[in-house]
């Protein structure tokens, strides 16, 4: 299973569908390592939202996608992200689930402080432990832009879904 070309990695970072069916019209990939005797990188993860930007950086389209799937988010209200983009969250969960292998959805809650920081996790599946370790350490290791709420910074939670097939 070391080799990405033998895995696809659905990224799905709180989307839980695939790009196919999402309201943006471009596919952004995350690419891994190349298979051995290539130089072409693989794939690693495939997502409607670009994973190198960050939430001030998306068009109004993103925006609105990331935005749609919190249910009680004001007009005036932006959710937290990754300060660096979903990237910072998503290479090191793929790298470990490279060489753990395995079938299955990692799906997480964060809850990030009104200052930018995880305050807690709480982890709702996963394919094995190792895997939800690892996405927890990701998680708090990444600073993330503040939620607001009415334009002021608030706490917020961010869901995280990866699915494995």
């Amino acid at each position: 299973m070391k080799k990405l070309g033998k895995i696809l990695v659905v990224a799905t970072a709180i989307f839980g569908i695939s790009a196919v069916s999402a309201n943006t019209d471009k596919t952004y990939n995350l690419l891994g390592e190349a298979p051995s005797g290539s130089k072409i990188p693989a794939v690693a993860a495939t997502s409607p939202l670009p994973f190198n930007v960050s939430y001030s950086k998306m068009s109004e389209e993103q925006k609105n996608f990331f935005r749609s799937k919190y249910d009680n988010l004001g007009i005036n209200d932006t959710p937290p992200f990754p300060s660096k983009g979903l990237r910072t969250l998503y290479k090191p969960v793929i790298n470990t689930h490279r060489a753990l292998g395995g079938v299955g959805t990692l799906k997480m809650t964060a809850t990030i402080s009104a200052d930018g920081f995880v305050q807690s996790i709480e982890v709702h599946e996963t394919p094995n432990k190792a895997l939800a370790k690892r996405a927890k350490r990701a998680l708090r290791n990444a600073t993330f832009d503040s939620a607001t709420c009415n334009g002021e910074k608030c706490a917020m939670t961010f869901p995280f879904e990866i699915k494995f097939q």
